[in-house]
């Protein structure tokens, strides 16, 4: 726009470099139009990621030998009154090593302030020995179905199956990923209060199934 005239109601503006007079009835206000490219190439990428690592853990549980406890990752333990972080299984491999990156990969996708230390898994189960003083996340499906159903499980009491599930559990897979509230910042506490734990309740130690 070169030139107003409010008194004539007319406008100079120049288009493709020419000057015309037009009206100011046509005039209207800039309004700049602009692009902007959200990039959910990334978003896309890790749900793909997060699906095909659960995926790839529900295949080694639906392969394991039914009726039988997995562990894999840390478990507290207590040896001539002292309290330790013990390692399970005791020969690593890389079915293990995949198992617990998938794991992690998986809980830091869905959970933003999750301390990952292990899992616990098995075909047939009746129940699930939860570790002392962790909290964790249950997945459960029917061996060969592709649904999958998640618990949060924010206490360290066993799991029983047969009250979350209604069908018959010879065919139900469980995966649970757990980590141990007093090292989650959550929680307000520190390995310090762990060790305390251990060493102040020691009487109180299941000797839960840890087969490997």
């Amino acid at each position: 726009m070169l030139k107003v005239n409010e008194h004539a109601g007319t406008a100079i503006v120049e288009f493709q470099g020419r000057p015309y007079l037009i009206g100011l009835r046509h005039i209207r206000p800039l309004r700049e139009a602009f692009y902007i490219n959200l990039n959910t190439e990334n978003k896309i990428d890790a749900s793909i990621l997060a699906q095909q690592v659960l995926e790839r853990m529900k295949k080694v549980v639906e392969e394991v030998t039914p009726f039988r406890p997995f562990t894999m990752g840390q478990v507290p333990k207590i040896k001539d009154g002292e309290s330790y972080m013990a390692s399970f299984p005791k020969d690593f491999s890389s079915t293990v090593e995949n198992m617990l990156k998938d794991a992690k990969n998986f809980i830091t996708y869905h959970y933003d302030n999750f301390t990952f230390h292990g899992l616990r898994f098995g075909r047939g189960m009746k129940t699930v020995m939860v570790p002392e003083f962790s909290k964790g996340i249950l997945i459960t499906w029917t061996e060969g179905r592709y649904g999958i159903a998640v618990t949060e499980h924010n206490s360290d009491a066993h799991i029983h199956l047969k009250e979350l599930i209604n069908s018959t559990l010879e065919k139900v897979c469980h995966l649970y990923i757990y980590g141990f509230i007093s090292l989650q910042t959550e929680e307000h506490h520190t390995s310090e209060d762990l060790q305390k734990n251990w060493d102040t309740n020691h009487h109180r130690h299941r000797n839960g199934s840890t087969t490997s």
